[in-house]
């Protein structure tokens, strides 16, 4: 947060990518422990001034891992249009991909579809990120886990 705010404060004009995780701090700190000092609220505030101050061309990215019974249903992804068009950021859905000693799955298709669904009357740009390299363990954050095993 304080990174963000010296951003902010400099008025760069460079494109962000915010991992949201879910629109709900309490669920959101369960999926990604380092962000607890961090409020939630605080970080948003700060992407707003962002977004209010960078100009039309420069675009907030929101990052969303999509994942299946944690943060997969409608109040998510009507609290996550919320915020998306306040900051007028587009959303960047990302199915998990599953690591070693991690108690979550991957997200179906017809799951991400479904979840994907929920934004289609927000008028916002929504993509599905897609996945390669899962088959031999190398999708999004999979590399990072197998590193952390081996050292």
């Amino acid at each position: 947060l304080p990174s963000l705010k010296k951003y902010v404060k400099n008025k760069e004009k460079y494109r962000l990518a915010f991992s949201l995780g879910s629109p709900f701090e309490e669920v959101r700190n369960k999926l990604m422990p380092g962000v607890k000092h961090y409020p939630l609220k605080e970080i948003l505030h700060q992407l707003y001034l962002h977004s209010k101050t960078a100009g039309k061309n420069v675009r907030i990215t929101i990052e969303y891992v999509l994942i299946p019974n944690i943060n997969d249903d409608k109040e998510s992804a009507y609290a996550t249009i919320k915020i998306a068009k306040n900051l007028k950021a587009k959303i960047n859905i990302i199915p998990y991909n599953p690591i070693p000693n991690a108690n979550f799955k991957k997200a179906s298709q017809k799951d991400t579809i479904r979840f994907y669904s929920y934004f289609k009357d927000a008028n916002l740009t929504v993509t599905i990120r897609k996945s390669y390299g899962n088959d031999i363990s190398a999708s999004c954050g999979q590399l990072y886990a197998k590193y952390k095993q081996l050292y």
